[in-house]
């Protein structure tokens, strides 16, 4: 029963400075109006008013109730004759608590309702999610899975006749297996971590240009035969962010690129604005189909390609973290297949500090 009360009646300091600032501020603008009123009724259309604002704006029932209640004693003490005295014989009285009264228990009880609608909206929507995605992480998982037991198999078997060029290249793939394996769970992480509400991004300022060229060092030891451009601002920036986040971005649309697109060329440019700063990523690969690229802020699922038998090759968990690590830092992420062929991402970081210095090259 005290748990019932509770949920409808929650306390909270939030609610409160609500009640107490709606509330000073309608007896403000009733005080105001008094002296150019034929009579008092304003104030009890504008007491109205301020308990169905209280009503909407807080949780449950308790601070509408209050309201409604702070409401017919003020309009009854200073708004009704004889003023400044308390009255409750007057004949306009009842028939004014009675309606504020009721303007607060059905307006808390359509926001109460509305709330409960959204939040079981939101819980269904992230359990669909939830599902989808735990389904996409088995298709993904049981194709390296697959290939790593069968080339252990191979030679672990007693009958390998296997050269040894053959048994390093079987050894290599599960090398590379297990890597890709190792990042998947990575973005998993990242995806569980900024998806997490009591994650809290620890920015500190850094230079573009060193970030890229952190991801780049680690880019060129997997695709050697990949050629990387890079086109950085004339000023020297620091920019708040999560490098490590940003670097994952930028690595998960290159890695993109090269597995997905097939591209051959990558470029990488950074363009600078007054409150933002913004990284794309292109390349000259074979783009993505457009009905993929439209469902690009979807689930998992709308970007998995189910009619491939290789489930190890969807890019769709690698663009959700990016999603996520940039809607975490208070930006955007885009993408869109180019007119002279490939595909180009890009994403906007706010510059809440912007420290440049002229005449620097990157």
């Amino acid at each position: 029963m005290l748990g019932k009360i509770r949920r409808m009646c929650p306390l909270c300091w939030q609610d409160s400075v609500i009640l107490v600032v709606t509330m000073a501020v309608v007896l403000d603008l009733g005080l105001l109006l008094q002296p150019v009123g034929a009579d008092d009724c304003h104030a009890a259309l504008l007491f109205v008013t301020g308990v169905l604002v209280v009503a909407r704006s807080t949780n449950g029932y308790f601070y509408g109730m209050t309201a409604s209640l702070i409401a017919a004693v003020v309009v009854n003490y200073a708004f009704m004759e004889p003023y400044y005295r308390f009255e409750l014989r007057g004949a306009g009285y009842p028939f004014t608590f009675v309606t504020l009264f009721s303007v607060s228990i059905v307006t808390s009880a359509l926001t109460t309702h509305i709330k409960e609608q959204e939040e079981a909206q939101i819980e269904a929507e992230r359990e669909r999610l939830r599902a989808n995605l735990l389904r996409a992480v088995g298709h993904d998982l049981r194709t390296p899975l697959t290939s790593i037991i069968g080339s252990a198999e191979a030679i672990l078997s007693p009958g390998n006749c296997l050269s040894d060029e053959e048994n390093r290249t079987l050894l290599r793939n599960v090398c590379s297996e297990a890597e890709w394996m190792i990042r998947m769970v990575e973005n998993l992480l990242s995806i569980t971590r900024v998806g997490g509400a009591s994650y809290h991004l620890k920015k500190s300022p850094e230079m573009p240009e060193e970030v890229v060229g952190e991801v780049m060092e680690k880019f060129q030891k997997h695709f050697p035969n990949t050629t990387v451009e890079v086109e950085v601002p004339d000023v020297l920036l620091e920019v708040p962010m999560d490098a490590m986040l940003i670097e994952q971005v930028l690595y998960n649309l290159m890695e993109n690129a090269v597995i997905h697109g097939m591209a051959e060329k990558i470029r990488i440019r950074i363009d600078a604005g007054k409150h933002w700063v913004r990284f794309s990523v292109s390349d000259d690969g074979a783009g993505i189909p457009q009905e993929k690229l439209e469902h690009l802020c979807g689930d998992y699922m709308e970007l998995a390609d189910t009619s491939s038998g290789d489930k190890k090759h969807n890019m769709g968990i690698g663009l959700i973290v990016c999603r996520d690590i940039i809607k975490v830092h208070g930006g955007n992420f885009e993408g869109r297949n180019q007119l002279e062929g490939g595909t180009e991402f890009w994403f906007t970081l706010p510059l809440k500090e912007e420290r440049q210095y002229g005449g620097h090259k990157g």
